[in-house]
């Protein structure tokens, strides 16, 4: 499922009902698709077992583009009262 507006982009790993997939099957996807994506692209993982989430970051790499999300907070809340210590803290 896409969205084109946010530019996001939806994808499941549907495991084959023969066979569970192991966790590092499921990390080896993960790994795979991060890689195949563009530097600026991340990919988060919203759900799979337990067991694969020892195995990867579910949140992937850190994104790059802190400063300007930065930048954008102080000028919408120079007074910094809206989301005090949970956003770009």
């Amino acid at each position: 499922m896409g969205r084109a507006a946010i530019g996001a982009l939806t994808v499941a790993f549907i495991p084959l009902s023969v066979d569970p997939p192991s966790a590092m099957q499921y990390a080896t996807s993960v790994s795979a698709l991060r890689s195949a994506l563009p530097e600026d692209a991340t990919a988060v993982v919203t759900h799979c077992p337990t067991e694969g989430k020892r195995h990867f970051d579910t949140w992937g790499t850190t994104r790059n583009d802190f400063g300007c999300m930065r930048a954008v907070k102080r000028a919408l809340d120079p007074k910094g009262i809206l989301n005090r210590g949970r956003f770009l803290v």
